[in-house]
């Protein structure tokens, strides 16, 4: 198969000190276990790296871009990026012998300690596979590697879908975003605040389709 590039992941600093002038990278996930860099500056792809398993299928980074995390494995494996380093540091996977975890989206906490993600949990019975209703969030602490929370939210939070998360910059509360926008207590999960987005502007008009938040400053 050619090799080609499945998508473009993000864009981040990558000098080691904020103080420096920093140079703009793009990230690209190659087919089919490669990462390429691109540097803005030069306009040139830099020396990459190997994943362990396989392709990128989602990714994110942690709110001081010092950590980035790709899905891979057939989406059951996350694996931690050091991007000034440019390698693998670290990588986890939730699927056990009695339960298969696929990992639809990696959401970093404030402080880059715990890792939430949309999963989807299957268990495998002696006869068939029965899917686990009582978890569509997992928290995964970083430093610990351990699973501290499974928790589901209602539909009317997530809209039926899995939702992006994103985290005050405080890690008090965090922000649901499906058809509408909701800020919720981070240790309750109860619901603090809505922002109504799927509400048509004007007649005529139809929901939004899906929101993406980018912060370009904290908070």
């Amino acid at each position: 198969m050619r090799a080609f590039v499945t998508l473009a992941l993000l864009a981040l600093a990558a000098a080691p000190l904020a103080a420096q002038t920093e140079p703009t990278v793009f990230i690209c996930g190659i087919w089919p276990d490669r990462i390429l860099f691109f540097d803005q500056t030069t306009d040139t792809f830099t020396e990459g790296l190997h994943l362990r398993h396989g392709a990128v299928t989602r990714s994110s980074h942690t709110p001081d871009k010092r950590k980035f995390f790709a899905v891979t494995g057939r989406m059951e494996t996350v694996e931690v990026i050091d991007p000034v380093r440019r390698e693998v540091v670290d990588e986890f996977t939730l699927s056990t012998g009695a339960e298969r975890i696929r990992i639809f989206g990696v959401f970093p906490n404030h402080d880059g300690t715990k890792a939430y993600l949309t999963v989807t949990a299957v268990k495998l019975e002696i006869d068939r596979f029965v899917r686990s209703e009582d978890v569509d969030i997992i928290a995964y602490d970083l430093e610990k590697r351990e699973v501290t929370e499974r928790f589901t939210l209602p539909e009317e939070v997530t809209g039926g879908n899995r939702p992006a998360i994103h985290f005050a910059p405080d890690g008090k509360s965090f922000y649901i975003i499906a058809k509408d926008v909701h800020r919720l207590d981070a240790e309750t999960h109860e619901v603090l605040e809505t922002l109504p987005l799927s509400r048509p502007l004007l007649a005529g008009y139809g929901p939004f389709r899906g929101v993406n938040l980018t912060e370009t400053e904290p908070g």
